[in-house]
Protein backbone atom coordinates (compact mmCIF):
# COMPACT_ATOMS: atom_id res chain seq x y z
CA UNK A 1 0.00 0.00 0.00
CA UNK A 2 2.82 2.14 1.07
CA UNK A 3 4.23 1.70 -2.42
CA UNK A 4 1.53 2.43 -4.25
CA UNK A 5 0.85 5.96 -2.42
CA UNK A 6 4.90 6.74 -3.28
CA UNK A 7 3.94 5.89 -6.98
CA UNK A 8 0.77 8.03 -7.16
CA UNK A 9 2.52 11.09 -5.33
CA UNK A 10 5.48 11.02 -7.92
CA UNK A 11 3.38 10.94 -10.95
CA UNK A 12 1.16 14.01 -9.26
CA UNK A 13 4.21 15.84 -9.47
CA UNK A 14 5.96 14.68 -12.45
CA UNK A 15 2.44 16.64 -13.73
CA UNK A 16 2.84 19.43 -11.76
CA UNK A 17 6.40 19.56 -12.92
CA UNK A 18 5.41 19.02 -16.75
CA UNK A 19 2.20 21.41 -16.93
CA UNK A 20 -0.41 18.96 -17.25
CA UNK A 21 -3.63 18.02 -16.08
CA UNK A 22 -5.00 21.86 -17.36
CA UNK A 23 -2.46 23.99 -15.53
CA UNK A 24 -1.69 26.96 -18.07
CA UNK A 25 1.56 26.48 -19.45
CA UNK A 26 4.28 28.78 -18.13
CA UNK A 27 5.81 31.05 -20.36
CA UNK A 28 10.08 31.01 -21.23
CA UNK A 29 12.21 33.70 -19.88
CA UNK A 30 14.90 32.28 -22.11
CA UNK A 31 16.24 29.14 -24.08
CA UNK A 32 19.19 27.28 -22.46
CA UNK A 33 21.75 24.71 -23.18
CA UNK A 34 22.86 22.28 -20.28
CA UNK A 35 26.68 22.63 -19.55
CA UNK A 36 27.36 20.09 -17.22
CA UNK A 37 28.27 16.19 -18.02
CA UNK A 38 25.24 14.76 -16.26
CA UNK A 39 22.20 17.07 -14.17
CA UNK A 40 19.15 16.27 -12.78
CA UNK A 41 15.75 17.98 -12.87
CA UNK A 42 14.57 18.37 -9.29
CA UNK A 43 10.65 18.85 -7.96
CA UNK A 44 12.07 21.33 -5.91
CA UNK A 45 15.46 23.49 -4.22
CA UNK A 46 15.04 21.04 -1.43
CA UNK A 47 17.97 18.83 -0.34
CA UNK A 48 15.06 15.59 -0.26
CA UNK A 49 13.67 17.00 -3.70
CA UNK A 50 12.32 14.20 -6.17
CA UNK A 51 14.93 13.96 -9.22
CA UNK A 52 12.34 14.28 -12.65
CA UNK A 53 14.71 14.12 -15.38
CA UNK A 54 18.39 13.70 -16.27
CA UNK A 55 19.88 15.94 -18.88
CA UNK A 56 23.50 15.59 -20.35
CA UNK A 57 25.45 18.20 -21.69
CA UNK A 58 24.31 20.13 -24.78
CA UNK A 59 20.87 19.20 -24.24
CA UNK A 60 18.27 22.18 -24.86
CA UNK A 61 16.10 23.64 -22.11
CA UNK A 62 13.91 26.30 -21.53
CA UNK A 63 14.79 28.85 -18.47
CA UNK A 64 11.12 29.59 -16.92
CA UNK A 65 12.46 31.54 -13.86
CA UNK A 66 15.75 32.72 -12.00
CA UNK A 67 16.21 32.72 -7.99
CA UNK A 68 20.08 34.38 -7.38
CA UNK A 69 22.88 32.67 -8.66
CA UNK A 70 21.75 29.48 -7.33
CA UNK A 71 18.97 27.90 -9.14
CA UNK A 72 16.92 27.75 -12.24
CA UNK A 73 13.68 26.55 -13.08
CA UNK A 74 13.51 25.16 -16.48
CA UNK A 75 11.19 23.12 -19.06
CA UNK A 76 12.26 20.05 -20.79
CA UNK A 77 11.60 19.65 -24.40
CA UNK A 78 9.70 16.35 -22.90
CA UNK A 79 8.02 19.40 -21.39
CA UNK A 80 9.08 18.66 -17.35
CA UNK A 81 9.68 21.15 -15.36
CA UNK A 82 12.38 21.22 -12.34
CA UNK A 83 14.95 23.60 -10.86
CA UNK A 84 18.59 22.71 -11.86
CA UNK A 85 21.61 24.46 -10.39
CA UNK A 86 22.43 27.61 -12.42
CA UNK A 87 26.12 26.86 -13.04
CA UNK A 88 24.59 23.51 -15.09
CA UNK A 89 22.99 25.93 -17.63
CA UNK A 90 23.59 28.40 -20.21
CA UNK A 91 21.94 30.93 -21.84
CA UNK A 92 21.84 29.85 -25.93
CA UNK A 93 21.74 33.06 -27.49
CA UNK A 94 25.15 34.05 -25.83
CA UNK A 95 26.93 30.21 -25.93
CA UNK A 96 27.33 30.88 -29.97
CA UNK A 97 29.23 34.39 -29.18
CA UNK A 98 31.16 32.79 -26.13
CA UNK A 99 32.40 29.96 -28.78
CA UNK A 100 33.54 32.43 -31.10
CA UNK A 101 35.90 34.62 -28.80
CA UNK A 102 37.47 31.16 -27.32
CA UNK A 103 38.52 31.02 -31.25
CA UNK A 104 39.99 34.47 -31.27
CA UNK A 105 41.63 33.83 -27.78
CA UNK A 106 43.29 30.58 -28.61
CA UNK A 107 46.73 31.67 -29.65
CA UNK A 108 47.30 34.32 -27.15
CA UNK A 109 48.76 32.86 -24.07
CA UNK A 110 47.84 33.09 -20.87
CA UNK A 111 49.30 36.11 -18.98
CA UNK A 112 48.14 34.79 -15.26
CA UNK A 113 46.74 31.45 -13.74
CA UNK A 114 44.15 31.92 -11.15
CA UNK A 115 40.80 30.15 -9.62
CA UNK A 116 37.08 31.76 -8.74
CA UNK A 117 36.86 32.51 -5.17
CA UNK A 118 32.87 31.46 -5.29
CA UNK A 119 31.17 31.55 -7.77
CA UNK A 120 31.12 34.10 -10.48
CA UNK A 121 28.38 34.88 -13.28
CA UNK A 122 30.58 34.37 -16.64
CA UNK A 123 29.75 37.55 -19.02
CA UNK A 124 30.07 38.01 -22.77
CA UNK A 125 30.90 41.71 -22.06
CA UNK A 126 32.35 43.29 -19.10
CA UNK A 127 30.05 45.66 -17.21
CA UNK A 128 27.28 44.72 -15.00
CA UNK A 129 24.46 47.18 -15.63
CA UNK A 130 21.97 44.60 -15.83
CA UNK A 131 22.66 40.35 -16.40
CA UNK A 132 21.76 40.12 -20.18
CA UNK A 133 25.32 39.75 -20.93
CA UNK A 134 25.37 36.92 -18.29
CA UNK A 135 26.42 33.43 -20.29
CA UNK A 136 25.95 31.14 -17.32
CA UNK A 137 27.01 30.68 -13.41
CA UNK A 138 30.52 29.49 -13.12
CA UNK A 139 31.05 27.02 -9.94
CA UNK A 140 33.69 28.21 -7.36
CA UNK A 141 36.86 26.79 -7.45
CA UNK A 142 36.92 26.60 -11.30
CA UNK A 143 40.42 27.29 -12.47
CA UNK A 144 40.90 30.42 -15.03
CA UNK A 145 43.15 31.09 -17.43
CA UNK A 146 43.56 35.42 -17.68
CA UNK A 147 43.86 36.72 -20.76
CA UNK A 148 43.07 40.66 -20.97
CA UNK A 149 41.83 42.91 -18.25
CA UNK A 150 38.83 46.03 -18.42
CA UNK A 151 37.50 48.43 -16.43
CA UNK A 152 33.99 49.88 -16.52
CA UNK A 153 32.47 52.95 -14.40
CA UNK A 154 30.95 51.71 -11.64
CA UNK A 155 27.56 49.61 -12.08
CA UNK A 156 27.22 50.08 -15.97
CA UNK A 157 28.53 48.49 -19.32
CA UNK A 158 30.80 52.09 -20.06
CA UNK A 159 34.25 51.35 -20.69
CA UNK A 160 36.67 53.29 -19.13
CA UNK A 161 38.63 55.28 -22.09
CA UNK A 162 42.03 53.52 -22.34
CA UNK A 163 44.91 56.07 -22.96
CA UNK A 164 45.78 57.20 -26.31
CA UNK A 165 42.21 56.37 -27.52
CA UNK A 166 39.99 58.47 -29.68
CA UNK A 167 37.83 59.26 -26.27
CA UNK A 168 40.94 60.96 -25.06
CA UNK A 169 42.67 62.86 -27.87
CA UNK A 170 42.57 66.67 -27.30
CA UNK A 171 41.62 66.19 -23.57
CA UNK A 172 43.73 68.04 -20.98
CA UNK A 173 43.22 65.78 -17.86
CA UNK A 174 45.77 63.40 -16.22
CA UNK A 175 45.19 60.16 -16.30
CA UNK A 176 43.90 59.48 -12.77
CA UNK A 177 41.50 62.34 -13.58
CA UNK A 178 40.11 60.27 -16.35
CA UNK A 179 39.98 57.40 -14.19
CA UNK A 180 38.60 58.81 -11.25
CA UNK A 181 39.26 57.28 -7.43
CA UNK A 182 39.86 52.97 -7.74
CA UNK A 183 35.82 52.93 -6.00
CA UNK A 184 34.28 54.66 -8.84
CA UNK A 185 35.19 51.63 -11.51
CA UNK A 186 34.59 48.17 -11.61
CA UNK A 187 37.64 45.67 -12.91
CA UNK A 188 37.25 42.74 -15.16
CA UNK A 189 39.05 39.79 -16.21
CA UNK A 190 38.82 37.91 -19.89
CA UNK A 191 39.42 34.14 -18.83
CA UNK A 192 39.94 30.88 -20.49
CA UNK A 193 37.99 28.18 -19.23
CA UNK A 194 38.87 24.72 -18.88
CA UNK A 195 38.13 22.04 -21.80
CA UNK A 196 35.55 20.61 -20.08
CA UNK A 197 33.46 23.45 -20.20
CA UNK A 198 30.23 24.07 -22.51
CA UNK A 199 31.68 27.68 -22.99
CA UNK A 200 35.60 28.56 -22.82
CA UNK A 201 35.51 32.44 -22.92
CA UNK A 202 33.94 35.35 -21.30
CA UNK A 203 34.47 37.77 -18.99
CA UNK A 204 34.52 37.67 -14.95
CA UNK A 205 34.69 40.80 -12.07
CA UNK A 206 38.14 40.67 -10.90
CA UNK A 207 37.32 40.39 -7.65
CA UNK A 208 35.93 37.19 -7.46
CA UNK A 209 39.44 35.70 -9.01
CA UNK A 210 41.87 34.90 -7.16
CA UNK A 211 45.58 34.74 -8.42
CA UNK A 212 47.98 31.25 -8.37
CA UNK A 213 51.21 33.28 -8.39
CA UNK A 214 53.95 31.05 -8.22
CA UNK A 215 54.96 30.41 -4.54
CA UNK A 216 58.67 31.81 -4.93
CA UNK A 217 57.65 35.22 -6.55
CA UNK A 218 55.03 35.68 -3.98
CA UNK A 219 56.92 37.41 -1.55
CA UNK A 220 58.41 39.63 -3.46
CA UNK A 221 54.89 42.09 -3.97
CA UNK A 222 55.79 45.67 -2.02
CA UNK A 223 54.60 48.60 -3.79
CA UNK A 224 54.16 46.81 -7.09
CA UNK A 225 51.74 44.10 -7.16
CA UNK A 226 52.08 40.69 -9.61
CA UNK A 227 49.07 40.70 -12.64
CA UNK A 228 50.98 38.47 -14.68
CA UNK A 229 54.08 35.99 -15.58
CA UNK A 230 55.54 33.73 -17.98
CA UNK A 231 57.47 30.58 -17.53
CA UNK A 232 60.81 30.84 -19.22
CA UNK A 233 62.42 27.58 -18.83
CA UNK A 234 64.28 25.91 -15.18
CA UNK A 235 67.30 25.32 -13.79
CA UNK A 236 68.95 22.82 -11.87
CA UNK A 237 69.75 24.22 -8.43
CA UNK A 238 71.44 20.85 -6.57
CA UNK A 239 70.23 21.63 -2.81
CA UNK A 240 66.55 22.38 -4.27
CA UNK A 241 66.13 21.09 -7.48
CA UNK A 242 64.33 22.34 -10.63
CA UNK A 243 63.76 25.92 -10.27
CA UNK A 244 61.98 28.31 -13.26
CA UNK A 245 62.77 31.59 -14.36
CA UNK A 246 59.84 33.75 -15.28
CA UNK A 247 59.49 37.44 -16.61
CA UNK A 248 56.56 38.83 -14.16
CA UNK A 249 54.46 41.56 -15.05
CA UNK A 250 53.86 44.03 -12.22
CA UNK A 251 51.50 46.73 -11.38
CA UNK A 252 52.07 49.88 -9.15
CA UNK A 253 49.74 50.10 -6.78
CA UNK A 254 49.25 53.39 -5.97
CA UNK A 255 48.99 54.54 -9.73
CA UNK A 256 45.68 55.40 -11.19
CA UNK A 257 46.12 54.67 -15.41
CA UNK A 258 42.82 54.09 -16.48
CA UNK A 259 44.28 51.95 -19.34
CA UNK A 260 47.62 50.82 -17.94
CA UNK A 261 47.49 46.65 -16.85
CA UNK A 262 51.06 47.15 -15.76
CA UNK A 263 53.85 49.29 -15.05
CA UNK A 264 56.98 47.28 -15.03
CA UNK A 265 58.39 43.90 -16.78
CA UNK A 266 60.90 41.96 -14.25
CA UNK A 267 62.72 39.13 -14.98
CA UNK A 268 63.26 36.95 -12.39
CA UNK A 269 66.59 34.46 -13.11
CA UNK A 270 67.71 31.74 -10.67
CA UNK A 271 71.26 31.80 -9.01
CA UNK A 272 72.20 28.38 -8.15
CA UNK A 273 75.69 30.24 -6.29
CA UNK A 274 73.34 31.96 -3.80
CA UNK A 275 69.87 29.79 -4.45
CA UNK A 276 68.17 33.04 -4.40
CA UNK A 277 66.85 35.03 -7.93
CA UNK A 278 68.39 37.86 -8.95
CA UNK A 279 66.03 40.34 -10.87
CA UNK A 280 66.71 43.11 -13.80
CA UNK A 281 63.81 45.31 -14.64
CA UNK A 282 62.34 47.75 -17.48
CA UNK A 283 60.10 50.51 -16.79
CA UNK A 284 56.57 50.44 -18.91
CA UNK A 285 52.89 51.16 -19.03
CA UNK A 286 51.60 48.02 -20.74
CA UNK A 287 48.55 46.95 -21.69
CA UNK A 288 47.35 42.93 -22.17
CA UNK A 289 47.66 40.91 -23.60
CA UNK A 290 51.78 40.44 -24.09
CA UNK A 291 52.82 38.51 -26.55
CA UNK A 292 55.71 35.91 -26.67
CA UNK A 293 57.46 33.96 -29.73
CA UNK A 294 60.14 31.61 -28.72
CA UNK A 295 61.12 28.21 -27.77
CA UNK A 296 63.35 26.61 -25.21
CA UNK A 297 65.18 29.74 -22.71
CA UNK A 298 64.89 32.44 -25.70
CA UNK A 299 62.15 34.47 -26.06
CA UNK A 300 60.48 37.64 -27.89
CA UNK A 301 57.77 39.41 -26.22
CA UNK A 302 55.26 41.84 -27.64
CA UNK A 303 54.44 44.63 -25.41
CA UNK A 304 51.97 47.18 -26.58
CA UNK A 305 51.73 50.25 -24.24
CA UNK A 306 51.92 54.15 -23.88
CA UNK A 307 54.69 56.44 -24.30
CA UNK A 308 54.84 58.25 -21.03
CA UNK A 309 55.37 61.68 -21.98
CA UNK A 310 53.06 61.70 -25.26
CA UNK A 311 50.36 58.82 -24.30
CA UNK A 312 50.23 57.51 -27.68
CA UNK A 313 50.08 53.95 -27.81
CA UNK A 314 52.99 52.09 -29.76
CA UNK A 315 54.23 48.62 -29.67
CA UNK A 316 57.78 47.25 -28.71
CA UNK A 317 59.52 43.55 -28.85
CA UNK A 318 61.88 42.87 -25.52
CA UNK A 319 64.33 39.64 -26.31
CA UNK A 320 65.26 37.48 -23.23
CA UNK A 321 67.52 34.71 -23.07
CA UNK A 322 68.27 32.55 -19.63
CA UNK A 323 69.85 30.17 -21.51
CA UNK A 324 73.05 30.81 -19.14
CA UNK A 325 71.57 32.34 -16.07
CA UNK A 326 75.02 33.75 -14.80
CA UNK A 327 74.29 36.20 -17.65
CA UNK A 328 70.84 36.69 -18.89
CA UNK A 329 69.60 38.69 -21.82
CA UNK A 330 66.75 41.00 -21.55
CA UNK A 331 66.66 43.82 -23.76
CA UNK A 332 64.55 45.93 -25.81
CA UNK A 333 64.94 45.66 -29.68
CA UNK A 334 64.47 48.37 -32.21
CA UNK A 335 62.17 46.41 -34.73
CA UNK A 336 58.80 45.37 -33.49
CA UNK A 337 58.95 42.34 -35.16
CA UNK A 338 63.02 41.21 -34.83
CA UNK A 339 64.73 37.97 -35.12
CA UNK A 340 66.19 36.80 -31.77
CA UNK A 341 69.73 38.42 -31.55
CA UNK A 342 72.34 36.17 -30.56
CA UNK A 343 74.72 38.39 -28.20
CA UNK A 344 74.97 37.43 -24.78
CA UNK A 345 75.18 41.49 -22.78
CA UNK A 346 72.74 41.54 -19.80
CA UNK A 347 70.79 44.93 -20.18
CA UNK A 348 69.15 46.13 -16.89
Amino acid sequence: MGGRVRGVLLIFSLMLSSGCSGFTRRTKIDDGIIGLETVYVRSSTAELALNLAELHRGDPVEILERRGDQWVKVRTVEGVQGWIEARAVARKRLVERARALARQLQHIPAQARGHLSGPARLRITPGRASNENVIMVIAGGTPVEIINRQRTLKGSDQLVPKLGSPDQRGSSASPSEEAGTPSSYDEWVQVRLPPSSLVRAGWIYADLVDLDIPSRLVYFQDVYSIVGWFALGQVEDPDIGPVTHYLVLERHRDRRDPGVDFHRLRLFVWDVATHAYKSYWKRIDGILPVLRGGRDQAWVFRVTGYERRTGRRREWSFFVDVGDPKHPVFRRLRSSRPAPPTGKRTDH
